[in-house]
């Protein structure tokens, strides 16, 4: 599961890479939309990544961050794809 929350990050950070492209700023074909969902995309990558990263993970958490994980999708090289969800961490 840590492999692919790296692929799934390394895409993530393609993607904004590409959009601080100073010819992509110039054609300002950014929507405010794609911003979002790639922000709410880094949040949750960062939150899987901190809970992965934790000393006592319990079998509850790592399913939350599997679940988690697999509500973040890119559908192209521009577009990343969030399913919204609610999923609180376990205690």
């Amino acid at each position: 599961m840590l492999s692919y929350m790296l692929q799934k990050e390394r895409k993530l950070k393609d993607i904004v890479r590409s959009g601080n492209c100073i010819v992509r700023k110039f054609q300002k074909q950014h929507e405010d939309e794609l911003e979002h969902e790639q922000m709410v995309a880094q949040v949750g990558l960062k939150l899987i990544s901190r809970a992965l990263n934790m000393s006592k993970l319990r079998k509850e958490q790592v399913i939350w961050c599997h679940e988690k994980l697999h509500k973040i999708m890119f559908l192209t090289r521009k577009i990343v794809q969030v399913e919204p969800s609610f999923l609180l961490f376990p205690c």
